[in-house]
Order: structure tokens, then sequence, then C-alpha cells
């Protein structure tokens, strides 16, 4: 029997996420990977997503339990993790460290895989242009590229020196089956104006965020009597925060579990916590209020950590106010409840938030960011294995 020949090495991508987001960014990028090469070596610290995309995980890293540690076991969570990868290093050399969104937890590993001969792609930019600018001089030490998902960031990162790509935003670059969310949405309350709640994916986002969603449509509907609203919830964990927090709801709130993209197709409005489920209304075109409110003495130093500008995804890509955001916001209800009854029980107001949101996901059009990624990831091992051949020839 004739052996069949080896496949030439193609090399070794490191993955490293430490939250569900990082899991879910970086499962589409390994997929297109292992499509495209499949001797490529793939291996992560990382969570059930990546793991189903065809990475080898050398420890889990963004499941539920390690989320739900507080300070002193994420510490203790991270230590582990570094310490399993050095381990695992041991007899193994990276080609390309891919660090995934979590900047605070995947700095030590950035360091750690530069000093080992690593070139290391961030996928998600760290945001650096919202806080701490000073932490660029990391990007500077311990990257060699940014793949960013927010249309500004690669010409911010490239005015400061950092090479970096812009790829789209997985959120905005997918595909959505109107006919399919019409169907579900069908089988949701009737009302004029609907109206869905986002109140996040965090218990501590529900219990400061909930509450002032839930009086906001209490006020609305004195002027709006026929008004429905649902919290779209993305499981039953985050029902049971739900439940906790108000279980006494009015008889015109419901709560959908798993639905959230119908809940935005069924809506005429939205309110919705600050961060990625903002992409996902304004995918729709869905007029919103965006809100994030925190304690007082948090605001006090953010006021210190925060550079000025907005803080909601759809407004710091547009670069203005297109959908009126509390990010972070420590006031009382009033302002959300003004601002509400402006975007939802105004059409017209409504109908010039559609548009302008429009404009927001036209920047993104023809994006496929997990090929884009791909196509950067292994570029960039050609161009190590180029320079390799280059050193290795005799003068």
């Amino acid at each position: 029997m004739i052996d069949a020949p080896e496949q030439p090495d193609a090399g070794q991508v490191l993955f490293t996420a430490f939250e569900p987001s990082g899991d879910a960014h970086a499962a589409p990028v390994i997929r297109t990977l292992r499509e495209r090469h499949p001797a490529l070596r793939i291996a992560a610290l990382g969570g059930p997503k990546m793991a189903n995309a065809g990475a080898e995980i050398i420890q889990l890293t963004t499941h539920d339990a390690a989320m739900g540690l507080g300070a002193l076991g994420k510490i203790k969570a991270i230590r582990a993790a570094r310490s399993a990868l050095r381990a695992w290093c041991q007899d193994r050399a990276v080609d390309i460290h891919v660090p995934t969104d979590a900047p605070a937890a995947n700095w030590s590993f950035c360091a750690d895989m530069k000093k080992r001969g690593a070139t290391v792609m961030h996928l998600v930019c760290p945001q650096i242009w919202a806080w701490a600018g000073w932490r660029i001089r990391r990007l500077h030490r311990w990257s060699d590229h940014v793949m960013c998902l927010l249309s500004f960031e690669e010409a911010w990162l490239r005015e400061r020196g950092v090479d970096a790509t812009f790829i789209g935003h997985p959120r905005l670059n997918r595909a959505l089956h109107d006919a399919a969310l019409a169907a579900t949405a069908a089988s949701f309350p009737d009302g004029s104006p609907r109206v869905v709640l986002l109140p996040g994916s965090r218990r501590q986002e529900v219990v400061a965020n909930l509450p002032v969603m839930l009086e906001t449509v209490k006020a609305l509907r004195d002027d709006a009597p026929e008004l429905t609203a649902i919290i779209c919830v993305g499981n039953d964990d985050i029902r049971e925060h739900v439940d906790d927090v108000a279980p006494q709801r009015p008889e015109f709130v419901h709560t959908v579990v798993g639905e959230t993209d119908a809940g935005i197709h069924w809506a005429d409005a939205a309110l919705a916590v600050s961060g990625t489920v903002t992409l996902d209304v304004a995918r729709q075109r869905t007029p919103m209020v965006g809100l994030y409110r925190i304690t007082r003495f948090s605001r006090a130093v953010s006021r210190l950590l925060l550079t000025p500008g907005y803080r909601l995804l759809p407004n710091l890509i547009a670069g203005d106010e297109v959908v009126p955001e509390f990010v972070p916001y420590a006031g009382n209800s009033e302002p959300v409840i003004n601002a509400a009854r402006r975007v939802i029980l105004d059409a017209t107001v409504r109908q010039d938030i559609s548009a302008q949101l429009e404009a927001v996901c036209a920047t993104y059009d023809g994006k496929e960011p997990d090929e884009i990624a791909a196509s950067l990831i292994m570029n960039m091992m050609q161009s190590r294995g180029s320079r390799s051949s280059a050193v290795a020839q005799p003068a």
C-alpha cells in the first residue's frame, strides 16, 4: 500500500477569548479558516462555539460559570488559563495569535505570544478610543494588526500608527429572512404603537435598566392607550432575572424568549440597553432610545475615564446623535420618558430615524467579516513564511 503524501504544515493559529461575545465573534472566522485551509492547525482558549467551528480547545474560558465569577474568581480563572496555555506551548510554536475581544484579559496573553515570536492580530478593536487612550502604547508593543468591527476605528488607529483593517460587523453583515420573522411576529400581541424592550443579557443590566423601561412605557400609555410592549430576552436565565426584577408587570407588557430579531421586526420602536443589541435594532432600521443606567458614583468615575462623545453604537458609527442616548446615565426616568415620547409617539420622527439608520448600515454594505478576517490571517501567515524563507536562504 502506498502511503498518502503528508500535507505541508499550514501553520498554527491560536485564538484567545474570555467572554461569550468573543466566542461568538471568533467561531465564524475559525469555521471559514477550517473550510479554506483544512491543514491549518487552530487552537483556542475559548468556548463551545469555537469548538463547534473546529478549534482544539486548550481550556474553556467563555462558559457561563467562568463569567459568573466575582473579580477575584475571574483573576484566578485567567491565571489558570495562562498556565494551561504556557504548558500547551512547551512543544508547540504559534504563528498567529488572535486575541478576541476582552482586552483586559487578553493583554497578558498578547505579551506572552509576542515574546514567543507570534504575530498578534486582534479580532475586535480594544475600545481605547472611548477611554484610557494611553493604552495605544500596548497596541504598538503587543500587536501587529487590528481587525476592526466599527467603521471609524481603522482610520483612528492608523492615524496613531497602528496597522488596522475594517472588516464589518457580524450583527450588521448578516442575512435576515423577513418572511420568517414576520411569521413569528404574527404570534405577538396586537397594539399600536408596538414597543420592544431590550433590557440586556446580564442580571445587573436588567436590574438597572428594566425598571426605567417599564416606567417609560407606562407613562406613554397615558397618551397612547393601545400601546403594547414586549420584553425580549435571549434565554430562560435572563427571563428569570426579568421575573425577579419585575414580577408584577402591566397587562400590556409581555415577555418573549429567544426571538429578539422577530421582536425587533414586530416593533415600531425599541428601548434598548447600550451594546451590540443596538446594532440588531439598527439592522432592521427600527427607531430606538438607548439607555445604560449606572449609579451616581459610577457616573462620576466615568466622567474622569471616558472621552467626550457618543456611546451608543449607531451614533458612534454615524458620528452624530441619530437616536437619543442616555449612556451612561444616572438620572431619573423623566428625560428618558420625554425622549421616548418624541420617538415612539411621532411617526414622522420614526421615519426620519429609520432613514438615518439606513445610512448607518450602508457603511457596512458588501462586508463579510469572517471571510475578510480569514484572508487577513492567512495573508499574514504567508508573509511570515516569506520572511522565514528569505532569512533561511544562504547569502
